[in-house]
């Protein structure tokens, strides 16, 4: 499904403050998401405050530490609200700020305490109540995590359009091109002669996984999807080679996102469902005694006239 226009982007931010946290209570090499939203008006925290929490354990689930040797402890985040460019186009923007502090190697921006990376997302107030705040907020945090603006700071994408972080490459071998040398990003020249690049991961990649997922339709390419990813785990998803760019950034993650579904027991066709077009195909099973997990409507190990009648159920719903 092609995407809609709805553009997000990212910035550097200055931010050279002290967030009001209580250190004591965080622990170093432990990552956590804490978001200040006190520059929102209360109606706008009231509104947004599920979505921030969502996202905070969002990104807490995909990020499970730090690298070895990165004693940090966590992200603050300054969530706030302003007028970019009306309704649609750029919902959001956000980046990163403050200090650049190296910890085992990798490169982060910090608060002045130099302990907790910090950063700022700014939310379209003609998009604050977008039904896609969800995923825009998760790709923006992104962001702040160091996507595409902290890959200059660490030497990951000399190249316009190239990323050649190794655990970002490896993934994208094994993901999408077993041939490929770095990462496709975004390399694009606007109206007006603005280029963009190396800020998301291509939008004109057309190259999908063994599971059907597009890169083109990663949480961190530039256009967001009109379907969440509560709704459709092929939209708006991180990849593989997301996660392991994230590992080039200094963080650890867990393994990949994707969980593949159970069959559906009586799609012969296996298009997803079960309707009259798997008739055929499992008669075809039934008559050459090949065993396909969804024609073995009984679970019993074997594909015979034993599956017809849950078949038959599956088919009618009775």
């Amino acid at each position: 499904m092609r995407r809609s226009s709805l553009l997000t982007s990212f910035v550097f931010v200055a931010l050279l403050i002290t967030f009001a946290t209580n250190a004591s209570a965080q622990t170093p090499g432990v990552f956590e998401v804490r978001f200040n939203d006190s520059a929102l008006t209360s109606q706008q925290r009231t509104e947004l405050a599920p979505t921030l929490a969502a996202t905070k354990s969002f990104w807490e689930t995909i990020i499970t530490g730090y690298q070895p040797g990165v004693d940090l402890d966590g992200i603050d985040i300054i969530v706030e609200a302003a007028a970019i460019d009306g309704p649609s186009n750029v919902l959001a923007q956000a980046g990163p700020g403050g200090f650049s502090v190296t910890r085992g190697g990798f490169t982060f921006l910090t608060d002045n305490q130099f302990n907790s990376s910090a950063g700022v997302v700014t939310i379209d107030t003609a998009d604050f109540s977008t039904n896609l705040i969800f995923d825009v907020l998760k790709h923006e945090v992104g962001h702040v995590l160091g996507f595409g603006t902290l890959f200059d700071l660490n030497s990951l994408s000399p190249n316009r359009g190239e990323y050649i972080g190794s655990e970002g490459v490896a993934a994208y071998q094994a993901e999408y091109d077993s041939a490929a040398l770095f990462v496709p990003l975004q390399n694009e020249t606007f109206p007006g002669g603005i280029q963009v690049f190396n800020g998301h991961l291509d939008e004109d990649n057309l190259l999908t996984d063994a599971f059907g997922r597009a890169i083109r339709n990663d949480l961190m390419s530039p256009v967001v999807s009109n379907t969440t990813n509560a709704n459709d785990p092929f939209q708006n998803f991180l990849s593989d080679t997301s996660l392991g760019i994230f590992r080039d950034l200094g963080y650890e993650t867990i393994a990949t996102t994707f969980v593949v579904p159970p069959p559906v027991l009586g799609d012969a066709n296996l298009d997803g469902a079960v309707t009259f077009l798997d008739i055929a195909p499992f008669i075809g099973f039934l008559t050459t005694g090949e065993f396909l997990i969804q024609a073995d409507c009984n679970e019993d190990g074997v594909v015979n006239f034993l599956d017809i009648a849950p078949f038959i159920t599956f088919l009618t719903g009775n």
